[in-house]
């Protein structure tokens, strides 16, 4: 909740700095015209955990893991060209790998993490062809972590940090439209740039034994998750005025949609 607090007093200060002043007839000076969008939005996709040393472990094998989230956005549109979007997201990803032992014997391993995700990006809208891409940061938020395999099943977050940042690119398009809602579609790239490893536990990713064997390699190295996901997201567009009276001083949203 603090993020999201954060994040509208952000859009809220660039929004006023963007402002220009436009007198009118009526004694109001309007201020811009600006957007509002909002709708929920869905993704599915894949992830994987990199970390160096697994990857150069002949006996992992990394498989492909179904990923997903759903959510909301809220996007204030600086015109047709220029937005800048807050989401909440509740995500789940998953790694799985296939596990050779020393003796030839081969069993299965799965780690999901669930979060809530926060992207804050800003997005470049091309009102001609309807195409989009965005970019910003993504805290993320874990809310569990389940692990099976080996005969076993873990649920303890305490082997992963609580919190973590990420990098966020997306590109889509416009699919569909009628009157003030629209549907978009496109895929997004989430790389986790924080090792969401919690080093000061002893059941880390690298070195405890209910990970089915025991991992032992000559240095540390950090465990990051990347994503990729098919999005699709419904918008409806709300427009509006913000104006001042020049008598009173008051500010109010006029909305013209």
């Amino acid at each position: 909740m603090k993020n999201l607090l954060t994040l509208i007093l952000a859009l809220t200060t660039i929004t006023s700095l963007y402002a220009q002043k436009r007198k009118s007839h009526h004694g109001v000076s309007q201020i811009t015209n600006l957007y509002i969008d909002f709708g929920p939005k869905a993704m599915i996709g894949t992830s994987g955990f990199v970390n160096m040393n697994v990857l150069g472990d002949d006996n992992y094998n990394h498989g492909i893991a179904a990923s997903y989230g759903f959510g909301g956005k809220l996007a204030i549109d600086f015109g047709e060209s220029i937005a800048l979007v807050g989401e909440g997201i509740f995500t789940s990803v998953t790694q799985k790998f296939t596990i050779t032992e020393d003796n030839g014997d081969t069993w299965n391993k799965s780690i999901k993490l669930t979060s809530i995700d926060i992207p804050m990006m800003f997005r470049k809208n091309n009102a001609a062809t309807g195409s989009y891409v965005e970019l910003g940061p993504q805290i993320s938020l874990l809310k569990g972590v389940s692990e099976s395999g080996y005969n076993t099943s873990i649920n303890n977050k305490d082997y992963f940090k609580s919190s973590y940042w990420s990098a966020v690119f997306g590109f889509g398009g416009y699919l569909y439209g009628a009157g003030n809602l629209g549907v978009s579609s496109g895929l997004r790239f989430v790389y986790t740039f924080q090792d969401i490893d919690n080093q000061n536990n002893t059941g880390s990713f690298e070195s405890d034994s209910y990970h089915g064997k025991m991992l032992s390699y000559d240095e540390y190295s950090t465990t990051t998750p990347l994503s990729v996901f098919f999005v699709l997201e419904i918008n409806y567009d709300l427009g509006f005025i913000i104006a001042k009276n020049e008598c009173t001083g008051r500010r109010k949203f006029l909305f013209y949609n």
